[in-house]
């Protein structure tokens, strides 16, 4: 709204983002070269190019260079002042739209296109680079693609290590691997048509969620499949029985499974936050695929290779061996657990809970142009400026006050109340050092720091000062003398009018209605720090304007303004979401086990290894690798998957212990629901955290942080809550819903 208002009165000064072009030259001043080239270089950017796809891409776009300010130069803000190791120069591009569109891409690879072409011509030591935060979206898309490549590589190759580690086999690791990639290429091409014919928008960064998630929980979904397979092979039972059983009996376990992930992830669509309303479908779509391809494909596939798939074991001899070997950790565990179910439920909720209060309070990180390592150009160029600028000259804050009465504001006016505003936006600053670098306005059009001569020339223009009489005249002057001196105050008053009418087009708009001020801080734009100047900042000026008794509305633009109502809106969304996945995830269980207490105490265990997720998580990005917090998007994209993917185990093992009650008691049952479904879950846990996992070998921060937490949580449940919470917990109470659906 914000941008919509300022476009409305000034056209197009300001945009959703920029691309800032920063040229240096290395140890001395920039020369009269220097500066032919960089106004060369602006007048080619301002025409079309083959990167643009038509005209209309540039429509819009404003460009800012030292040139187009006919000021001394030592006066010019896009002319740094001398400094120890150089001089730099800036052209910001201001472009009407936001930093993540293809627009915007569009016009940032049309400028380092240009760039490209100029820079050989350039006098010997001028370097250039773009950045800006336009620039920071274009190589965090490319860092996406690149990750993206990396992922489903590690991805891939983690899942056929641990599924020969597992089988020993190499058909029986193959036969999971196909029939979740055959899933996944039917997923991406239903994606594809859902974008050309539903207007669904899934994008690269929903693909990389869903392609992980897609053969974590797919190869999960087959490893149950395939492990009680085996059993009923170790019983006895003919190959293409034991395959028909196998799927009878873990059937409602791998649909309910695949039902509290897809409810689950389907709270995402109740998003406003587009990111998260898209990667929702996306993701449920192809689990919904996976668990096609595991129900029908992959059992067809094992009864036609027959026993052939275990080569070289043999189900009947080496596998029984084996069973019994991996076994004997899992019976002690089972023991341990079943014999003092209180201790052991004691122990393990207290070394969850430690970590679990760090991670219920965790300030988070929105700073999205901090996201790419210094290898992308647009980190390099933001470096350069912020040796000569302050950091926010890529990213200022553009502020519009706007009257609200129906008639124009007088001059005089609006220049008192700018010279009053100015000084009250100077006084903040919220830590030691300076919050406001610098104020343009209609007072101070350059800024605070110009020379002298340039100052008096504005307040002279904007103060409606008479020209300079002269000191002293005699009796008699020719008639000359009075021509000249009539001629030198003529001139002095059409500079002067000349400065202020261009000042006044800046800075007020032509209506008289509304007027703009521009503000650069020294902070990045989307820190927390810089929010809080800005809300500051939104605070000052109400104050102001009430304490002139000026009716006005006040809208501020720009990257941080834009991070605000992100930080607004995603907020909204997490407890929004939470809360439907929450409900949905409880109810389904319930269904199942037709079982309040037990239900609820399965949701509360995943919701407590998520806290404890995130804590641990913390502590090692801030304390071990020294980064200042975690990327906000971590909080729901984290929640949503282990709410959902992380019930998976809870069912898996309430199955089991549901069927083995039928004929035993319940501490009995549970024992034996860990043996045999230790293996089993401990497998998936580790095949779900290393394709999670492999978001880490990305460039960016996030998926680092969101591979990190979501690999960690995955071993949490597996190895942590599942065979020790739950078990320890159905053993202490009794509870193990004999009246649900997975009961029979």
């Amino acid at each position: 709204m914000a941008v919509t208002k300022l476009t409305t009165h000034f056209g197009h000064t300001v945009g959703l983002s920029e691309a800032v072009v920063v040229l240096r030259r290395r140890g001395q001043a920039l020369t009269e070269k220097d500066f032919a080239a960089i106004k060369a270089l602006a007048e080619r950017i301002a025409k079309r190019s083959d990167e643009l796809s038509g005209p209309e891409d540039l429509d819009g776009v404003s460009f800012r260079s030292p040139h187009a300010l006919l000021v001394p130069r030592k006066s010019n803000p896009y002319i740094a002042k001398a400094t120890p190791d150089g001089q730099a120069a800036l052209i910001r591009i201001n472009i009407p739209a936001n930093f993540i569109t293809s627009r915007s891409a569009r016009i940032v690879r049309h400028v380092r296109s240009i760039l490209a072409e100029e820079e050989p011509g350039f006098p010997e030591g001028l370097s250039a680079s773009v950045t800006g935060s336009s620039a920071f979206g274009l190589d965090y898309a490319r860092a996406a693609q690149k990750s993206h490549l990396h992922t489903f590589a590690v991805t891939i190759a983690a899942v056929v290590l641990i599924l020969l580690l597992i089988y020993r086999a190499p058909l029986a690791a193959l036969v999971p691997l196909g029939g979740i990639s055959a899933a996944a290429i039917i997923a991406l091409t239903l994606l594809k048509m859902g974008n050309i014919y539903l207007g669904m928008s899934t994008g690269l960064a929903e693909t990389i969620f869903t392609i992980v998630l897609l053969y974590g929980a797919g190869t999960d979904y087959t490893l149950l499949l395939m492990s009680r397979q085996r059993e009923f092979l170790i019983s006895g039972l003919p190959h293409r029985q034991a395959t028909s059983e196998a799927l009878n009996h873990t059937f409602s376990a791998l649909l309910a499974s695949a039902g509290t992930d897809t409810a689950g992830l389907m709270m995402l669509t109740f998003a406003n936050y587009g990111l998260f309303c898209s990667a929702g479908p996306a993701i449920a779509v192809a689990l919904l695929v996976a668990l096609s391809a595991v129900v029908t494909l992959v059992p067809a596939v094992v009864v036609i290779i027959g026993e052939r798939i275990y080569w070289p074991s043999h189900p009947g001899r080496v596998d029984q061996k084996l069973a019994t070997a991996r076994s004997v950790v899992w019976q002690r565990i089972a023991s341990v657990v079943t014999a003092r179910p209180g201790t052991v439920l004691a122990i393990a909720l207290v070394l969850l809970t430690i970590p679990a209060v760090r991670g219920a309070n965790l300030r988070w990180m929105y700073d999205t142009l901090a996201d790419l390592d210094g290898s992308y150009e647009a980190a390099q160029g933001a470096r350069t400026v912020q040796a000569h600028w302050p950091i926010g000259e890529i990213a200022p804050v553009n502020v519009l006050i706007e009257s609200t009465d129906s008639v124009e504001v007088e001059d005089k006016r609006w220049l008192g109340l700018s010279e009053r505003i100015d000084s009250a936006i100077s006084d903040i600053s919220n830590s030691p050092t300076k919050a406001v670098h610098d104020i343009r306005s209609l007072t101070t059009p350059l800024g605070r720091d110009i020379d002298s001569a340039t100052r008096e020339l504005f307040e002279a223009a904007l103060t409606d000062n008479p020209p300079d009489a002269p000191q002293s005249q005699p009796k008699q002057r020719s008639m000359m003398d009075i021509l000249e001196e009539e001629a030198r105050l003529l001139a002095a008053k059409l500079v002067r009018n000349g400065v202020r009418a261009r000042t006044f087009k800046e800075y007020v708009s032509a209506d008289r209605t509304a007027m703009r001020l521009e503000i650069i801080l020294d902070k990045p734009a989307m820190t927390i720090q810089a929010m809080s100047i800005v809300a500051e900042i939104r605070n000052v000026l109400v104050d102001q304007l009430t304490a002139e008794n000026f009716k006005a509305s006040v809208h501020i633009a720009g990257a941080t303004a834009q991070t605000m109502d992100i930080r607004t809106v995603t907020s909204a969304d997490f407890y929004r979401i939470a809360a439907l996945a929450l409900g949905v995830i409880f109810l389904i269980v319930w269904l199942l086990l037709k079982d309040v207490i037990l239900s609820g105490f399965m949701v509360f265990s995943t919701l407590l290894s998520y806290w404890s997720t995130l804590g641990i998580t913390y502590w090692v990005f801030t304390g071990l690798l020294g980064v200042a917090g975690l990327d906000w998007k971590v909080e729901i994209f984290l929640f949503v998957i282990m709410m959902a993917v992380g019930q998976d185990y809870n069912i898996f093992l309430a199955a089991r212990v549901s069927q083995e009650a039928r004929r035993m008691k319940p501490r009995r049952a549970c024992r034996h629901a860990i043996v045999y479904t230790g293996p089993v879950i401990s497998s998936c846990g580790l095949i779900m955290a290393a394709t999670l996992g492999s978001l880490m070998v990305g460039d960016m921060a996030l998926l680092k942080q969101l591979g990190f937490a979501m690999a960690l949580g995955m071993l949490i449940d597996s190895f942590v809550v599942r065979p020790l919470v739950l078990p320890a917990f159905i053993a202490l109470t009794g509870r193990t819903g004999q009246k649900g659906s997975l009961h029979s």
